[in-house]
């Protein structure tokens, strides 16, 4: 029987077997499920620090809506200025600092986890050309929230 966030002791097993995962690639974790405590008592999870700001929640909900449909959910921290290639499923095409993979059941969120960290780690989650156009649109104010409000 595969393993299902709708169990506590599954959902147990899960974060154990990321938590491994985690550290034998030497990534940066916390655990922060106590920051949501009170209205998900049943969710279990790890935010990731990865190289360049890159940034990840995991989590696993037993009151989840679509139980083990894994949507992560990738960003940028607002310190940095990295943009991402198209080593993930889908990234956002206006400023690239954000993306989206989806894995549907456990064993293929280990897959697309350890894939995209590996990129991470190596450089190729990243792209030079998209942060130099990033860079220059910075410096002439035309990233939308340098716009917001002007008329």
């Amino acid at each position: 029987m595969p393993l299902t966030e709708r169990r506590k002791a599954d959902r147990l097993t899960m974060i154990a077997g990321i938590e491994n995962l985690l550290k034998r690639m030497g990534v940066q974790y916390q655990r922060t499920e106590a920051e949501l405590a009170e209205i998900c008592p049943r969710r279990l999870s790890v935010e990731l620090t990865l190289p360049r700001g890159l940034q990840l929640t995991v989590d696993f909900d037993g009151d989840s809506p679509q139980p083990d449909c894994h949507v992560l959910s990738w960003h940028i921290s607002t310190t940095s200025s990295a943009c991402l290639s198209n080593v993930f499923q889908s990234v956002n095409n206006y400023h690239f600092q954000k993306a989206t993979d989806i894995a549907e059941g456990y064993a293929a969120l280990l897959a697309v986890l350890e894939d995209r960290i590996t990129a991470a780690q190596d450089g190729t989650a990243f792209s030079a050309e998209r942060e130099e156009n990033y860079r220059q649109r910075y410096e002439a104010g035309k990233l939308p929230w340098q716009q917001a409000g002007r008329q």
